[in-house]
């Protein structure tokens, strides 16, 4: 199940994270390679240390954890080296269809593309879409999809592009979160661990 919660932000240097692709790979007696894509899309994976937080601080990753059950329900995270769309393609018109799932499209020349589908935009912050380059004032993606429904088909071979900001939607990878107590202020216990997140796709 998918709760609309955000874990606290990794506060210091040290987050890592990035897409992964599962390929089989077979070495011919040739020695050339057969490459096969166990997946179409990738999923990200995510590591978030917490050092020398307060104990409160500590408290507030334990709720979320014990809500979400470990690894069983999903959440947010702001992915801090990837949250923005500035000008994202994400379709063109057709003059028939209405409806469109907002994207981000890799597009690097050659014909090769990679299109990573946005689900949970973040409507806390202005998001804008155009069509044609001219903003759509009022229209924005529904926050459970991430898909724009125009109220008139934009014409044929306008290019469809937003500006923003999103959320990906993740899950814990851990079933078992040991943190750590290595010091003591006046405060509080200062506390040391981390996270393991993955992306989840599915709901």
């Amino acid at each position: 199940m998918f709760y609309p919660i955000q874990i606290a932000q990794c506060p210091g240097f040290g987050f890592v994270g990035g897409p992964e692709f599962s390929t089989n790979l077979q070495t011919l007696q040739s020695g050339r390679e057969k490459r096969n894509a166990d997946w179409s899309l990738c999923r990200h994976k995510y590591t978030a240390p917490f050092n020398n937080i307060p104990n409160a601080a500590f408290l507030a990753i334990k709720d979320v954890f014990l809500v979400m059950r470990g690894r069983n329900n999903s959440f947010l995270l702001r992915d801090a080296g990837d949250y923005r769309a500035k000008n994202a393609a994400f379709g063109t018109g057709d003059g028939v269809t209405v409806a469109f799932q907002l994207s981000k499209i890799s597009n690097f020349g050659g014909g090769a593309t990679y299109t990573r589908k946005i689900v949970r935009t973040d409507l806390s912050v202005p998001l804008t879409i155009y069509v044609a380059g001219v903003a759509q004032p009022g229209l924005a993606p529904a926050p459970d999809t991430g898909i724009v429904t125009f109220p008139e088909a934009p014409a044929d071979g306008a290019a469809l592009t937003w500006t923003g900001q999103f959320f990906v939607q993740v899950r814990f990878d851990i079933d078992y979160l040991p943190f750590t107590l290595d010091n003591r202020t006046a405060q509080s216990y200062v506390t040391n661990g981390s996270v393991d997140l993955i992306e989840v796709t599915d709901e």
